[in-house]
This record gives structure tokens, sequence and C-alpha cells, in this order.
């Protein structure tokens, strides 16, 4: 016996490299995007992280809406809230940033922008009828691998659970690693 097979499928680009954040603008164009939603958290907005990605939306000609309250643990009432925001705003793409929180409260609204119901219904694997609206992920610290993973992980408030989505359109189609993000996280995480 030689060992056990495995398989490995990866659906995300992944753009790697310092200020490779100032691709953000031609990605989403490339995407289709004319109006993404940027979904983050107040700290990533606040700390001027995303400074480089709205001045590359800015010089794409892409306006963007901004969604600042991504929480440390999604459930589903903000993934619908945000889903609701996404729509409302007459947006066709989302930016998520931030650690795998911010990444998967971008990613569950993104499949809940095409979908019906509650993200919950479509927890399991490929238990959505749409795939989501093109994603755009860029990771602010190194190692939740939310940013090219094809699982969504949401916090169910009504059992306390956490419920998982998977499917392989479920993962964002690009994901932006720009290494000069790290240096605001603390030594220890940027090293792990």
């Amino acid at each position: 016996m030689l060992g056990e097979i495995t398989r490995f499928s990866l659906p995300t680009e992944v753009i790697y490299g310092p200020d490779s954040l100032g691709q953000a603008g031609v990605e989403a164009k490339r995407l289709g995007m004319s109006k993404p939603l940027v979904v983050t958290d107040a700290g990533v907005k606040g700390s001027g992280l995303l400074g480089p990605v709205f001045d590359a939306l800015k010089a794409a000609g892409i306006a963007c809406e901004v969604y600042d309250q991504a929480p440390t643990d999604p459930d589903t009432q903000t993934i619908a809230k945000v889903a609701g925001v996404l729509k409302g705003a007459g947006c066709d793409g989302v930016i998520a940033a931030g650690g795998g929180s911010g990444l998967c409260t971008g990613k569950g609204a993104a499949l809940m922008a095409v979908n019906k119901g509650n993200i919950r219904d479509h927890a399991g694997l490929d238990m959505f009828e749409n795939p989501p609206l093109p994603i755009i992920a860029i990771p602010t610290t190194a190692g939740s691998g939310s940013d090219v993973s094809k699982v969504t992980v949401i916090t169910d408030e009504s059992t306390h659970r956490k419920i998982t989505i998977i499917g392989y359109f479920n993962a964002p189609r690009v994901s932006i690693l720009d290494p000069v993000v790290l240096r605001s996280v603390p030594k220890g995480q940027a090293v792990a």
C-alpha cells in the first residue's frame, strides 16, 4: 500500500508581493466589478491599511461602498445585514479585508446577496443554488487561510454553534497577499 489518496484544488488566484494592494482596482475591473462593497472591521479601516486599495479603485474608475463593522465572530444576523447593505447599495462584488472573521463576513454576504433564505439554510457541501458575487480577499493577518478557502464559517446564534458553508465556487476569486500589511501585526502573529 502506497498511502492514502488526497485531492487538492485551489480556485483562488493568489497575487503576492510588496505593495500588491495596488492591484485591487485592476483585479476588481477584471472580475467585472463596477461598485464593490469593501467589508472590513473598524480597526482595519481606521489603521489606514486599506488606503492603497481605495487609491487603486479610484485609479481604475471604480466607486465603492464600505461596511466597516465586521464583528470578531460573524453570525447569521450579521451576514443578513451585510448582504442587505450589498444589495441595497447596488454592489456587484465584495472586497473583504481583515482576519478570518472579516473575510468570512464578506464571503457570507457575497453568497447571500444572490441566494434565498438564511445562510444557515446553505450549511454543508454545495448547498447553495447560485455562486456568490465575485470576491477579492485581502488578509491582514497571517494564517487563517480564509482568503483561499472554499469554506465560510459563521456562528448560528440560535444554537451557539459554528456552521460551515462549503463549495468550490464559495472561495474568493482573488487573494491579494501584500507582506507590507503584516508590518502592523504583533511580531508573534507575523512569525506564525
